[in-house]
């Protein structure tokens, strides 16, 4: 009796153990579903280079959101910290101030960070839990938002960029670019969603409501492992970057001379700091010596580069040469990828802007693009890239796109405070919705027409030689090997509406003009091929009320 007794008690304790350890398992799921692993938690043993043998970009879909909604953010402000301007002590006052008097402040705004799924409201806060920043010169401010580790992490990143797209009238560019970039093969995109942002000080009892934004995942460590890349690979964010060596800027960390501001002014580096892999291709891509096929080749990935120039020739982002994308490099390999950083500036966005500022001439600026494209081969694989992305890219999908978005934005952008801001008519806006999926069978068409134009050049600095002002530019390349002939301008108007020299069939590339009288001057080269197809030089000329002049250059002798 007693052996049978002392059995059930042992049963009952070995239960009552398994019942515990069962709790403390499903505690834990719980915990970790709640808290997904923060990005201190990734493990390098763990990671799968998705790229593979053949070096091409794959990524898995569970990184993008398919279901479009506004997701809301609740902001409390508990404390502004300014130790240069004691004045400015609130957020609101801040809202007044220019992106560089923002920067001139040593500031930091602690906030306590909610979403709609979790907000408590009329609670004392204890302890922030963010920081936020203002991040534009607009009248309505971008933010980006920093959380600290005691509010866990928002989809997935612990940095949330939200981006009024106040230049954009329809606040949806950004968003159709990347959702359709989402979709394309040998690139990655970026996690975007609508937000809308409510912001209070403590004191206050109600939250005011700062309209839509769109939330633009952040390049970053966190970013390369949520989307399996190496988070300890390199990663630069052009700022003004055409693959020129830039000596004095890029250099390599170990260097005396070395300075991460002067680096920054360039690229913006958000993986690696040992450069010294990326010198090393910059120098290739400099050496007129070497081969533009091998350093292609040995360098980029050829579907990666070939499908980010042609999504930016369908979506006409003009802005894409020098800034608005990323390098990425993986640190086994060589090989360096392109990704997408901003699209305000695309899909029509302006309707004034220079010639060159369409097709494959926006792309001539920048020495690596026009050394490959230099190559009548890669023009002719960028033609079937393109044709192969408009399978993807389409009148069909674009609309399908649009339609998700319109019930969720023209809700907001017709309603304050969007509304006071918003640059277009109602009528208008509907008007340039309806042009969007029409658009990138235009920039198609567009494309292959200004194949057979002349590419842009540079002006260059006059100089004097012999008592003779010497006035020279770069050779127009034009891609169907067409005969190039220039015509030159010189006028002290800069709308030339009074010509003073005009030189024309010129088949060098400078001219000489004697006895230039003290004063202001402007000078113009137009080149032409032999079927009358004109190119202009990138140089704009700004005057002191900011109206732009393309393809000139003002001369003071």
């Amino acid at each position: 009796m007693k052996l049978t007794n002392k059995k059930k008690n042992n049963t009952i304790q070995l239960y009552s153990v398994l019942l515990i350890l069962t709790l403390i398992i499903f505690a834990e799921l719980y915990f970790f579903s709640q808290n997904p692993k923060s990005e201190s938690a990734f493990s390098l043993d763990d990671w799968d280079n998705p790229l593979h043998e053949e070096s091409i970009i794959h990524e898995n879909n569970y990184i993008y959101d398919n279901e479009i909604k506004v997701e809301e953010i609740y902001l409390t402000v508990l404390d502004v910290n300014i130790k240069k301007n004691p004045d400015i002590d609130s957020l609101a006052k801040m809202m007044f101030l220019s992106r560089d008097q923002i920067d001139n402040l040593d500031y930091k705004v602690e906030v306590y960070f909610e979403n709609k799924s979790n907000l408590i409201k009329n609670i004392m806060f204890s302890e922030p839990n963010a920081t936020i920043e203002l991040k534009s010169n607009d009248v309505q401010k971008s933010f980006k938002l920093r959380l600290y580790e005691n509010a866990g992490i928002w989809n997935r990143q612990s940095i949330i960029n939200l981006k009024k797209n106040y230049d954009d009238p329809l606040r949806i560019r950004n968003k159709l670019s990347f959702d359709y970039l989402s979709i394309l093969p040998n690139i990655t995109s970026f996690d975007t969603r609508f937000v809308k942002l409510y912001i209070k000080e403590l004191d206050d009892e109600e939250y005011e409501e700062y309209g839509l934004f769109t939330h633009i995942e952040q390049p970053n460590k966190q970013f390369l492992a949520n989307h399996q890349l190496h988070p300890e690979g390199h990663l630069y964010t052009a700022e003004n970057f055409n693959f020129s060596r830039y000596p004095d800027h890029i250099m390599d960390s170990d260097n005396p001379n070395y300075s991460i501001k002067k680096f920054e002014e360039i690229l913006d580096i958000d993986g690696s700091d040992d450069h010294s892999k990326f010198i090393h291709m910059l120098d290739s891509i400099n050496d007129s010596t070497q081969d533009a096929n091998e350093f292609f080749a040995n360098y980029f990935d050829k579907d990666n580069y070939l499908t980010w120039i042609a999504s930016n020739i369908l979506f006409d982002h003009y802005a894409a040469s020098t800034t608005n994308y990323i390098l990425y490099s993986p640190l086994n390999s060589q090989k360096w990828y392109f990704m997408p950083r901003d699209f305000e500036e695309s899909w029509g966005h302006s309707k004034k802007r220079a010639p060159w500022q369409r097709g494959l001439a926006m792309f001539w600026d920048n020495e690596l693009h026009r050394k490959i494209f230099e190559n009548p081969e890669s023009v002719k694989a960028l033609n079937l890239k393109i044709e192969e992305l408009t399978a993807i890219i389409n009148k069909k999908q674009t609309q399908a796109f649009l339609d998700q978005y319109f019930d969720m934005v023209v809700p907001s952008i017709t309603s304050l405070p969007d509304l006071k801001y918003l640059p277009v008519t109602i009528e208008e806006y509907i008007a340039q919705y309806k042009e969007l999926p029409e658009m990138t069978e235009r920039n198609q068409l567009k494309y292959h027409e200004l194949l057979a134009y002349p590419m842009p050049f540079f002006l260059h600095e006059p100089y004097i030689e012999n008592n003779t002002w010497v006035f020279t530019w770069d050779e127009s390349y034009d891609i169907d090997k067409d005969l190039v002939s220039y015509t030159f301008e010189l006028s002290r108007d800069k709308t030339f509406s009074e010509v003073l020299v005009s030189n024309k069939a010129i088949k060098q590339t400078s001219v000489g003009i004697d006895k230039l009288e003290d004063g202001i001057y402007y000078w113009r080269v137009t080149s032409m091929d032999t079927n009358g197809n004109k190119q202009i030089p990138f140089n704009t000329y700004t005057d002191e009320f900011g109206d732009e002049f393309y393809g000139i250059k003002k001369f003071t002798p």
